[in-house]
């Protein structure tokens, strides 16, 4: 399988392993969280009425306002 970014260049897609990513709103807490997309490619902690989805977070970096969750 390739993936193809939208220019037409070839680009990679992790599909498992740990990642860091930024946040946005509260900090996702350490340990089993529900997380949605946000509109900055990164995450957020899922809020009243929204469905996320379960991952496991082991780092979190307020200053820096990252998260490293395994996939």
């Amino acid at each position: 399988m390739t993936s193809v970014a939208h220019d037409g260049s070839a680009c990679s897609v992790q599909l498992g392993g740990f990642v860091t990513v930024g946040y946005s709103g509260t900090a996702p807490g350490l340990g089993f969280s529900s997380l949605v997309a946000n509109a900055a490619g990164g995450v957020a902690a899922a809020g009243e009425g929204q469905t996320g989805r379960s991952y496991l977070v082991v780092s979190v970096d307020t200053a820096a306002k990252t998260v490293t969750i395994k996939l």
